[in-house]
């Protein structure tokens, strides 16, 4: 609650322009506070916001524009250029060594001179350039030799310098900015009252893929997917959702946003594994094995995906696939309860996932995977309030994506098309994939955890935990279900959840795949 606590930070929200240099102000991007999630609002057109809880508090507007800087780097003329902009008349400039020794000063008069040329004393060293106006200040490090700014340290008036002695700064709480395309912004705030506040936003990145399907980088029936070096946004920004219980929201599971980086790239079946393949090699591999209780009625044929597996079943199927291709076999136990194939139940599991045998994807992979490069709540491109308008047409576009209630589960037992279908019915994502949502819920490797907040690397969830996490949707769910962010399913009442859990694995890609 925000009783007692006056909150008043006004500020600007930018991200990096096209020279690198300069930003370009964030219309539209969300703000809340981490500790006050209900104090909430939107930069306006000009990137502008006043986060608030005095309901009657009006933004005014203040000159907080950084000037454009750009380096000249020209035979026997090694210096920098500074672009007056946002309506400044004057601007003082100093060059500083790099422990802070000034080495030169000036001064810009306007606003008739729009641009200004300096020198640097010694072109090889390293510098940082002061400017200073009415607005603020701002600091920028170079390399003159190298001809471009290296890092931009800038900083407004009243914040902490790189001419000044660190000092450690207690913060508050944490600023929190999203915008689609972007890595999640975290950033301290050492007071609930605060002007000029600036916060870039950088870039997110995840693999685009450019190229026609058919020269997608695969491995038998595995596509490779480029994500070393690579990131994405995890998670589902909107807290509420999953709606609302007593005014509250109730999308926690799916929180918080985070940015997720992968260390490797990594290969991922282009479908789920399917009844043929699963059945062929259990029975190979383990003495006993039963086959699951597939029928015709909810789906049964050697393309149709598996399903009615235990995630212990998954992993059986990943180790004695391992084992075949002469991999090392990722997952151990010390015993099984029960019959492979029947449901088993595995003891003392544990797993190596740096080797590069077959396992079930880590969330983290699978969502990456799912999402294909995309931003939105679904992987063509769509997001679930699209979804919320009445006309029945709107769904054909989903029916051609996924197998889901509507073109399965809805037409009733014993109708064509209801219950799984065959694993390539509908058309594959942008990364060459085939059902990532829909027809049937897929195992990841993960215990069931509630995210943490901040940027993660290859995370794996929790050490231990009352069960794993299914992905995907699947033939009986609605279409919220579907979304790329979706943690868990609810399953059609009556019906024996087992029907709706399948699987597809993954593997580490090894230094020259």
């Amino acid at each position: 609650s925000t009783a007692g606590v006056n909150i008043d930070i006004k500020g600007k929200i930018v991200i990096p322009s096209g020279d690198s240099v300069s930003f370009d102000s964030v219309p539209g991007a969300s703000l809340f506070l981490k500790n006050h999630p209900e104090v909430r609002c939107l930069t306006d057109e000009h990137g502008e916001f006043r986060l608030t809880n005095n309901p009657n508090a009006v933004l005014r507007r203040t000159a907080t524009e950084k000037p454009r800087v750009q380096m000249w780097v020209m035979a026997r003329r090694d210096g920098f250029l500074v672009n007056m902009t946002g309506g400044e008349k004057k601007m003082d400039v100093g060059i500083y060594n790099a422990d802070g020794r000034i080495l030169a000063s000036g001064g810009i008069e306007g606003p008739l001179c729009r641009d200004y040329f300096m020198p640097f004393p010694t072109a090889s060293a390293v510098h940082l350039i002061k400017i200073s106006s009415k607005s603020g200040s701002w600091i920028f490090k170079t390399i003159p030799a190298m001809g471009f700014v290296i890092t931009d340290n800038s900083q407004q008036q009243g914040e902490r310098s790189a001419l000044r002695k660190k000092r450690s700064t207690f913060y508050s709480d944490t600023l929190v900015v999203f915008l689609k395309g972007f890595r999640t912004g975290l950033f301290g705030v050492d007071s609930y009252v605060k002007t000029g506040f600036i916060g870039k936003m950088e870039l997110s990145h995840s693999w685009v893929n450019c190229q026609d399907p058919m020269l997608m980088a695969k491995k038998g029936s595995m596509i490779r997917i480029a994500a070393k070096d690579y990131d994405f946004e995890m998670g589902q920004f909107c807290d509420t959702i999953w709606g609302k219980k007593d005014g509250h929201p109730t999308s926690d599971l799916e929180q918080p946003q985070h940015t997720v980086f992968f260390a490797n790239h990594f290969f991922i079946d282009s479908t789920e594994i399917t009844q043929g393949e699963y059945d062929s090699l259990m029975k190979a591999a383990y003495p006993g094995y039963i086959k699951p209780a597939w029928s015709a009625q909810y789906g049964m044929g050697s393309n149709y995906p598996v399903y009615s597996v235990s995630w212990d079943d998954a992993i059986l199927f990943c180790n004695a696939r391992s084992k075949r291709d002469r991999l090392d076999t990722v997952y151990s136990y010390s015993g099984i309860t029960g019959t492979p194939g029947a449901l088993s139940k595995l003891t003392n599991v544990s797993a190596q996932i740096s080797k590069t045998g077959y396992r079930l994807p880590t969330e983290a992979q699978w969502e990456y995977a799912c999402k294909a490069g995309t931003t939105a709540d679904f992987f063509w491109e769509r997001d679930y309030d699209y979804y919320k308008q009445t006309e029945t047409d709107i769904f054909d576009e989903a029916n051609s994506k996924a197998v889901w209630a509507k073109n399965s589960w809805e037409l009733g037992s014993g109708e064509e098309g209801f219950g799984a279908h065959p694993v390539t019915d509908m058309e594959y994502s942008f990364y060459d994939l085939y059902g990532m949502t829909g027809n049937v819920s897929e195992w990841c490797h993960d215990w069931v955890g509630k995210y943490q907040w901040g940027a993660a690397k290859d995370p794996t969830g929790p050490d231990t935990g009352a069960s794993h996490v299914l992905r995907g949707g699947n033939w009986g769910n609605g279409i919220f279900y579907l979304r790329s962010a979706n943690r868990y399913f609810a399953s059609p009442e009556g019906l024996n959840e087992n029907l709706f859990k399948g699987f597809r694995t993954v593997r580490t890609a090894g230094e020259n795949e």
